[in-house]
């Protein structure tokens, strides 16, 4: 009999299995052809928030409230089970895997129920998570149903929620409400953003700032307003901790600039070297060492890179030679030379 419809829990797993065996017994595949239901997105869609995992266990006991008896077993066991049946003969091991399966079967089917009846009007039973009440907004956004959408959306921000999600509601409602061309009402959702959103180190977003300088500069005709929308934005960015990549960076430049300023002394620095060589001890000549200092200030990030040239050991009485680069972030470039003689045999810069 040509199959109507299947409800598999992974299309991209049972299917694919299904399709082998048909080949491997030398049958046409009709399972392809069939439409099928993969359970697992949906549920996904609407649980992955709040649930750690939407395994089909998970959902059994977090979402339908089913418990399994001790004559089940685990899903990973089934295969070796099976394959000891086609060597003993012995059917006995067997009984858990078809209550195994029989239960499979009956939980899709009450979880596509439960999918259904949730989709169709999550307002008229019990009342919904708020998790789960962002999830349907945006289930029912990429459904091509925006006032489904709003609805939930606006009933998932008036709970309390993990700043992320309501980060990521607020925007979602905004750009539903900007599609709509209801642009007055966006740009309150994105006041109403930058107030309860609180402000975390994991939550950073610019989104607000830059929709109402936009909304303002385009549509309301203020250039006021957008100024100030587009300062505060610059503000925000400046309060944000630095990240280890951003302080890299910085150090970096600064000191590829610094590195470039010097290049344009070493004519001059080698032809003074030169002159005064002649004068010193031959001692001197042959340890003269010289110390780089590349000195960064950028806020909160001070960056100090040594660079040490020796050429052998020092003796006695050498004539060490530092050279300090400092620069800020204003780039005033100040570069001091200090000569330091020392009688001892060691120093530090």
């Amino acid at each position: 009999m040509q199959p109507r419809a299947s409800f598999l829990q992974r299309s991209r797993f049972d299917l694919p299995l299904l399709t082998n065996r048909f080949i491997m017994h030398r049958q046409t595949p009709r399972l392809t052809t069939a439409p099928h239901l993969d359970l697992l997105h949906p549920a996904r869609r609407v649980w992955r928030q709040r649930l750690p995992s939407c395994a089909l266990s998970s959902l059994e006991t977090q979402i339908l409230g089913l418990r399994r008896d001790q004559a089940d077993v685990p899903g990973w066991l089934i295969p070796s089970l099976y394959f000891q049946y086609l060597q003993t003969g012995d059917a006995q091991d067997l009984v858990g895997v078809f209550y195994h399966n029989l239960e499979d079967i009956l939980s899709m089917v009450t979880l596509a129920a439960t999918l259904t009846r949730l989709l169709a009007d999550p307002w008229a039973g019990e009342t919904i998570h708020a998790l789960d009440m962002a999830a349907l907004g945006y289930t029912y956004d990429q459904a091509g149903r925006p006032a489904e959408a709003e609805r939930a959306y606006r009933d998932a921000l008036s709970h309390p929620l993990p700043d992320d999600v309501r980060l990521q509601t607020y925007s979602r409602l905004g750009q539903l409400l900007k599609r709509l061309q209801r642009l007055s009402e966006a740009a309150e959702t994105w006041q109403d953003w930058i107030t309860h959103v609180t402000r975390s180190a994991n939550v950073k977003d610019l989104e607000p700032y830059v929709e109402l300088a936009k909304y303002h500069e385009w549509h309301a005709n203020d250039c006021t307003a957008a100024l100030m929308w587009t300062r505060w934005g610059e503000h925000e960015v400046e309060a944000w901790p630095r990240s280890p990549a951003r302080r890299k960076l910085a150090g970096l430049q600064i000191g590829m600039a610094c590195n470039g300023a010097a290049g344009a002394k070493k004519e001059r620095r080698s032809e003074t070297d030169r002159n005064t060589r002649s004068c010193r001890p031959p001692c001197a000549q042959l340890s003269l060492p010289r110390i780089s200092l590349i000195c960064t200030n950028l806020g909160p990030f001070v960056s100090i890179r040594v660079i040490r040239g020796i050429r052998g050991k020092n003796p006695p009485g050498f004539l060490p030679r530092i050279s300090l680069i400092c620069t800020n972030q204003a780039s005033v470039f100040v570069s001091i030379r200090a000569i330091r003689g020392r009688k001892s045999g060691r120093w530090s810069p």
